[in-house]
Order: structure tokens, then sequence, then C-alpha cells
């Protein structure tokens, strides 16, 4: 099966010409809220569903996939606590991994780059 690539939107559903152009952009405008949204409150950690609380027209499956573009991007400085196996409990007993933003990173010559 065939999946045209598009930068945030995952096209699993084959879309194509302008519905897919259209989906990438509402995707990417997603991507850009909740990106802010990290940011204002930079080092606080949010599991998917306490930001689909902020932000509950959107799809949990669309939040999580939004926070993992956010965070395998390096220029948006959002991270997650997969690597560290650090997950919070919440709704219904089921854990959740978090993502948050960091204003900064230090990098191994010991330069702070700011974001």
């Amino acid at each position: 099966m065939y999946m045209e690539k598009t930068a945030h939107y995952h096209n699993t559903n084959l879309l194509e010409g302008k519905e897919l152009v259209d989906a990438d952009d509402k995707a990417l405008h997603m991507e850009e809220r909740i990106h802010r949204f990290l940011k204002k409150y930079a080092g606080r950690e949010y599991t998917p569903w306490e930001i689909h609380d902020y932000f509950p027209e959107y799809l949990i499956g669309s939040i999580r996939r939004a926070l993992t573009n956010l965070a395998s991007d390096p220029d948006r400085n959002v991270f997650d606590t997969i690597g560290e196996k650090r997950k919070k409990k919440e709704r219904k007993g089921t854990s959740n991994f978090m993502w948050y933003y960091k204003p900064f990173t230090v990098n191994e010559q010991g330069q702070v780059k700011m974001f």
C-alpha cells in the first residue's frame, strides 16, 4: 500500500491532492498550538490526556502523534519521559509517559543553547 509522505499528517487513510494538503496544514496548526502550550509552561510535564483537557477539540491519537512529531524535531526542544521509563498513572488506572518543553540545552562542550 502506498502512502504519500507529508511533514505532519500521517496519511493512513490515503488522502490525495488538496485533501492531503489541508490535513497536513491542520496537523501543523495543532502541533504549533501544542508547542506554544508546552513552551508557555516550560518545565512542566504533561501526559497526552492532560493536553487533551486543554485542547478537547483534538482526538487523543492526533495529540499523541503531534507530541511524537514535536519530540522528533530537535529544533522544537520538546522531550518525553520514555527514555527514563517514567510515567504518570491517570485515566482508568493507565500509566502514560509525559512530554515537556525545555527552554535550553547544554552540549558536550558546556555551551548553552537557548530556545
